[in-house]
This record gives C-alpha cells, structure tokens and sequence, in this order.
C-alpha cells in the first residue's frame, strides 16, 4: 500500500507540476557582463602611441622654424650682398680713376684689396655732372670703400666737393656688418704699379652670419670699369 501512495505520487508530479508561487527568476539586464572597457596594458599602448605622435609633430615643427629661419636669414644676407655690390659698381662706372692714396679728415687712407679710393665728378642737385666754363670736369668728389675684416663691415666714406650735391653723403656709411674675406682686384695689374692705369676693379664679397650654430655663406662675384674705358 506504501508502494502505491509513492508511485501514484510521482505519476501526478508528472502529469499535473504544481505552481510555484514567490519565487521570481530575475535576470540581469545592468549590461555590466557585456560592457567593453580597456586594460590598463591597452591604456598604456594607447598613452605611448599619443606621445609618439607629438614627438613627431613637435620636431617636425622645430624642422620648420629651423628651416624658415634659414631661408629667411639667407635671403637677407643676398639682398644686403646684391645691394652693397650694386651700390660699389655704380660708383666705380662713374669714377675717372682710383687713386692711390688720400686724407680725409685727417685720416690717410691707401687703395688696396680692401680699399678702394674712387675720384667722381662732382654733380648737382640734377645729379647732372659739374663742368666749369670751358667745358671741362674740374670739380672732383672722393668716395672710399673700405672692407674691415676684423669687425666684418663694408664702410663707404664720402669726401664731397663743397660745390657738390653728394655733400648730403659727407661721412660714413656702413653697408654691411657681416661681410668676412672680402676682397678688390684691380687690372690690367693686381697690384697694379701705377693706380691710373687701372680700367677694371673686380669685387669678391664674402658675407658670413652664424645662426643658432650654423655658419651661413653668401657669395657674390661681378666687376666693373672706370669711366671712358
């Protein structure tokens, strides 16, 4: 009898299951399992690669100061070079002829491969050249171009007749304050025996600037000949 209760026990079991009350299946929806984040090895790759990428940008920007202060120096340096060049031509076209020696305001100064004395005629406030009465250039101005090593100046000092309009000019003028082994060579002899005789005058300028380490070279090479030859 035992054995029937038992077995008519599981038979119900089976076919009529019995509701469970108060239990509830709660099943998490917080996300928390699925929820993608980076490990601290992920986050160091990460901060390692970000300073790869402003190192290469910060130098990159350094490359491009560097360069375009270069360039920029570079250019400078040609446009004082051309301009102090043209300036030195000029007068050398307009010049009779180089003198040997003269004193200006007390100081002696002798043509050389750094000095260079020019005699031009004087000119009014035109600029047209001075003659006298008969026709002739006898009013002379004196313009010296001298090259200082030693401080790397190209300096032009005017010597003006008192009837010339160069008188504006009168003193020194610094053309240059970075030029280094600059030179005149005159011709047809260099050094020549008699500085009358001279026709030609060819001009080296050499100007050297250091920036930030770097030593930068401009040179420049041209010539020119005294008046009437």
């Amino acid at each position: 009898m035992k054995n029937f209760v038992i077995l008519s026990s599981l038979i119900l079991r089976q076919n009529f299951p019995q509701k469970r009350t108060g239990q509830v299946r709660v099943r998490r929806t917080d996300g928390l399992k699925n929820k993608v984040g980076l490990t601290l090895v992920e986050l160091l790759i990460v901060i390692a690669i970000f300073g790869i990428v402003i190192g290469i940008a910060f130098a990159s920007y350094i490359l491009g100061v560097k360069v375009y202060n270069r360039e920029s120096t570079l250019s400078q340096m040609q446009t004082t070079g051309r301009s102090t060049l043209e300036r030195i031509l000029e007068d050398i076209k307009r010049a009779t002829e180089v003198l040997d020696t003269v004193t200006v305001d007390s100081i002696t100064y002798n043509s050389s491969d750094s000095v260079i004395i020019l005699k031009i005629p004087s000119i009014d406030s035109s600029k047209n050249i001075i003659y006298d009465w008969d026709g002739n250039i006898s009013y002379f101005d004196y313009i010296i171009y001298e090259i200082d090593t030693s401080l790397s100046k190209i300096k032009k000092s005017v010597s003006p007749n008192t009837a010339s309009a160069r008188n504006s000019q009168i003193g020194t003028e610094i053309l240059s304050n970075v030029a280094s082994s600059s030179n005149f060579s005159y011709y047809p002899e260099n050094p020549p025996i008699n500085w009358g005789d001279i026709s030609r005058i060819d001009i080296t300028l050499n100007l050297q600037k250091t920036v930030k380490g770097e030593n930068l070279t401009v040179n420049l090479k041209s010539y020119a000949k005294i008046r009437n030859n």
